[in-house]
């Protein structure tokens, strides 16, 4: 009965996705894979191993922080009008650790001398509590807000807008980037077609634009990270989309890494095997970021 239910709901899932005017050849290609193959569940998230976390590069702000049973990021986090939001350890977030694992809780973000922030959009069908984890290093790394962007469904394709509202929930913050995941990636992209005047740069994690969103002539500095032994955005296919990128884009490989851990959610169906562990792919990843964004 459940397997029956869950087939009538991928059946009027997809049918309304056809009817969107404008979608994206690379996100109806990703969506239709995500739910046939998951049948509308969400990839719930995976606590990682927090030992394996920043063990060689902790600051003496957030070293006290880290255990094997607390989440780095819980001093850090908070919650704003549905949004998970990270501030780095150089600011402080006007909120407990308990908030950390309640996801009704709120709270006040301080930026403090922060200045730069990042929008983030979950790839498809995954539970945005998986991307913690990433943008936490990234917070880190970067001293940048980091606020990840819950979507309707857990598909960015019905919420590809979402993100314009972030730069005026926190007005304190001067530079804003976007990027995201895979599924999330395209609709980040799609944002910057639609408004290319509200961020500073866009990033690409295992993602690139649709045919109805280029961004060919578009100015907008952009990183695309990609990971070698990735399964569903693969190296050749990243490679052949770059026609629908600016000239100027920059690309990041990672050694050995694999779609799903851009996240912290197990296993993704069809992807490759990773060679690294998650947490290396995640300060890989936060590294580039921070080496792009320094720059603009």
């Amino acid at each position: 009965m459940q397997r029956r239910m869950n087939t009538r709901n991928t059946i009027r899932l997809t049918s309304r996705i056809r009817q969107m005017a404008g979608f994206s050849l690379f996100a109806a290609t990703m969506l239709s894979a995500l739910l046939f193959t998951a049948s509308c569940s969400t990839y719930s998230y995976v606590q990682p191993d927090f030992s394996s976390m920043n063990s060689n590069r902790q600051t003496s702000d957030d070293s006290a922080h880290a255990s094997e049973s607390k989440e780095p990021w819980a001093d850090y986090f908070s919650k704003k009008d549905e949004l998970l939001i990270i501030a780095p350890p150089v600011a402080a977030a006007d909120t407990t650790s308990d908030a950390a694992n309640d996801a009704s809780s709120t709270g006040d973000v301080s930026t403090g001398d922060v200045s730069r922030g990042m929008v983030f959009y979950p790839g498809g069908l995954v539970d945005p509590k998986a991307y913690l984890p990433l943008m936490w290093e990234i917070s880190r790394i970067t001293e940048s807000m980091s606020v990840i962007v819950p979507m309707p469904f857990n598909l960015a394709v019905f919420g590809a807008g979402k993100g314009e509202k972030v730069p005026r929930l926190l007005p304190d913050i001067e530079n804003w980037y976007i990027a995201g995941h895979s599924l999330g990636g395209a609709m980040a992209a799609k944002l910057v077609h639609d408004n290319p005047d509200l961020f500073s740069g866009l990033i690409l994690f295992a993602a690139y634009p649709g045919k109805a969103d280029p961004l060919t002539d578009y100015s907008i500095p952009v990183l695309s990270i990609y990971a070698e032994n990735d399964g569903l955005a693969t190296k050749e296919t990243i490679k052949e989309k770059q026609f629908l990128l600016p000239g100027h884009t920059e690309y990041f490989k990672i050694e050995g890494g694999n779609h799903a851990q851009f996240g912290s959610y197990g296993i993704q169906k069809n992807d490759g095997r990773a060679e690294i562990s998650p947490a290396e792919q995640w300060e890989q990843t936060a590294e580039a970021v921070d080496a792009f964004i320094s720059r603009f």
